[in-house]
């Protein structure tokens, strides 16, 4: 009996590793179908949210990549001229000081490709938006 259930454990470990493998390889084949500039936003916000809440679980939702923590989630998608940030309400309102300088809608931060990533306030945003500190 014990060793059914030893094998029953290792084999649902094995599958959870298996699952946020193929999330993870999903997001990663979604920001290759992106043209090779924005492919590099992609990667870099990509890489700040994991950064930020290295315990963020990744996949694909509507065809955008979503990174979610507990109950909150953060989600790109790309524009003609700009990544879109999805982000809470809430923290859009907390920090609308510091999104002073790029265009903000109901739950979108715009990130205008033309620009350098504010990095800084990217980092403050998903903090806020995972409640981090």
């Amino acid at each position: 009996m014990c060793g059914y259930v030893l094998n029953v454990e290792e084999n649902l470990k094995e599958r959870t590793r298996d699952t946020i493998v193929v999330r993870h390889l999903k997001v990663l084949m979604n920001i290759e179908n992106y043209r090779i500039y924005k492919q590099e936003y992609i990667i870099e916000l990509r890489n700040i949210i994991k950064r930020c809440v290295p315990e963020v679980k990744e996949r694909i939702a509507w065809s955008m990549p979503l990174f979610e923590k507990d109950k909150h989630s953060i989600s790109l998608a790309d524009c003609k001229k700009h990544i879109s940030l999805y982000v809470d309400t809430k923290t859009i309102e907390m920090l609308k000081p510091q999104l002073s300088e790029l265009e903000i809608k109901k739950n979108a931060i715009y990130i205008p490709y033309d620009k350098d990533l504010p990095i800084k306030t990217i980092e403050n945003v998903i903090r806020q938006s995972f409640d981090t500190k």
